[in-house]
């Protein structure tokens, strides 16, 4: 694959849009967005009459409460509190795009923005003029941070996506405990990490990437190549740039690619390993033609 490395100017574009203040709470939001996570869904929460579920309503558990949690330590402990000499009409700008920003990783939203940002994309409502185009834009930033596990390099990913079967599986645990449905992919006695991890490729994170790179605000780094197969990968965040051969192609959308690849040619070699043991276990079961003709001949000389 003929290739060079080409400069990034998505985060630039990002940022030069974005005024200081708006930077500063895309970076607060940043280390705010999974603060205090109890390891565990909000279906769960819900389903179990949490405390937090208690307190917020079942609407949005986990990420009001990472919202609440680390506000709370800021502004109570002055220790951690950075913002004290910032003026008062500042924070409170601060913490509404922040909160904005931590409330749109709820899943429970994901289609509905990303539908609402490819409408204004199409409808050429993305400039970044206003304060709402700007926050749409921040908001598909931290989902895209928030999800993309499977962006990562291979190695780096699959680390990851380990850890946090690890903690599904715990859920899976208590909720066996506690007498309830085992939420899917939660199960320890049917493990199914390839087929979570391409069902969440397929369907949240590549359209994210799709709705983002719409906008061309996809980070980088960007390679040129002239792949054909690459170059038929617009859903995962592959843009044209006019030229006849070359793609360009963001290395965390060929990433994303190259992840639900493998994990799709584990889930083949799954089912093929589980179709040879059906088959080895099916001829021990069955008795051969051999066997059998000698027992009906046998039957026959008894008689």
């Amino acid at each position: 694959m003929a290739k060079s490395d080409c400069v990034d100017t998505r985060n630039a574009l990002v940022r030069a849009g974005l005024s200081s203040l708006e930077l500063a709470a895309c970076y607060i939001a940043a280390a705010q967005h999974d603060y205090d996570h109890p390891a565990r869904t909000n279906a769960f929460l819900v389903s179990t009459q949490s405390d937090l579920a208690i307190l917020y309503n079942d609407r949005a558990v986990l990420e009001q409460h990472h919202a609440a949690s680390s506000w709370k330590l800021l502004l109570e402990h002055p220790e951690y509190n950075f913002l004290e000499n910032m003026p008062a009409a500042d924070v409170r700008v601060l913490r509404f795009l922040s909160l904005e920003m931590i409330l749109a990783t709820d899943l429970a939203k994901h289609f509905d923005m990303i539908r609402t940002f490819k409408a204004n994309v199409s409808n050429g409502n993305i400039f970044m003029r206003t304060r709402e185009d700007r926050l749409s834009v921040m908001q598909m930033c931290i989902k895209l941070a928030d999800i993309n596990g499977p962006a990562k390099c291979g190695p780096l990913h699959r680390k990851w996506a380990y850890l946090i079967c690890e903690e599904f599986y715990d859920q899976g645990q208590e909720e066996a405990r506690l007498d309830i449905p085992i939420s899917l992919y939660m199960d320890t006695r049917s493990p199914l990490l390839p087929k979570l991890q391409v069902s969440f490729i397929s369907n949240l994170l590549r359209p994210l990437l799709s709705a983002y790179a719409s906008a061309g605000f996809l980070p980088g780094p960007y390679e040129l190549s002239d792949n054909v197969e690459e170059r038929s990968g617009d859903e995962a965040g592959i843009s044209s740039m006019g030229q006849l051969h070359n793609t360009v192609i963001s290395v965390i959308a060929k990433n994303a690619q190259v992840n639900e690849a493998f994990w799709q040619n584990v889930l083949k070699q799954q089912e093929a390993d589980k179709k040879k043991k059906e088959e080895e276990e099916a001829r021990a079961v069955a008795p051969s033609s051999s066997s059998t003709a000698t027992v009906h001949i046998s039957s026959v000389d008894d008689a």
